[in-house]
């Protein structure tokens, strides 16, 4: 209803000559949409603490974690590219980041081991 009023207080504005009375609503349209648009926001974000709170009130770790994952957004962006063991290609997708994973893990349980137990005192 109030970004109705904003609406036609706009387009009465731009369609004919603006007038100083006409510019006034529109300006009052405007700050009467805002708060109720903070007043919206307000009664979310309070809505959302008080689940919060109940959450860990109740110790519902996965609750807690899906409503926090709601605000906050996944934090999943994606698999990060990894270089190939001679540096020559750069590898982005999973098997071959998973290849690459096999072959470095290889490499470092092949070899001997960092310190001897000869070299270790008694």
């Amino acid at each position: 209803m109030i970004k109705t009023t904003a609406t036609s207080c706009r387009q009465s504005l731009l369609s004919g000559r603006p007038s100083r009375s006409a510019s006034i609503k529109l300006c009052e349209a405007k700050a009467k949409l805002q708060t109720a648009v903070c007043e919206l926001k307000n009664r979310w974000w309070s809505k959302k603490a008080e689940d919060l709170q109940t959450y860990v009130d109740t110790n519902n770790t996965k609750a807690l974690y899906d409503a926090l994952k709601t605000i906050h957004g996944s934090s999943c962006i994606g698999t990060n590219e990894v270089f190939s063991f001679d540096n020559n290609a750069l590898h982005s997708s999973p098997p071959e980041i998973l290849k690459r994973s096999k072959e470095q893990f290889q490499q470092l349980l092949a070899g001997p081991p960092p310190l001897s137990t000869l070299q270790l005192p008694v």
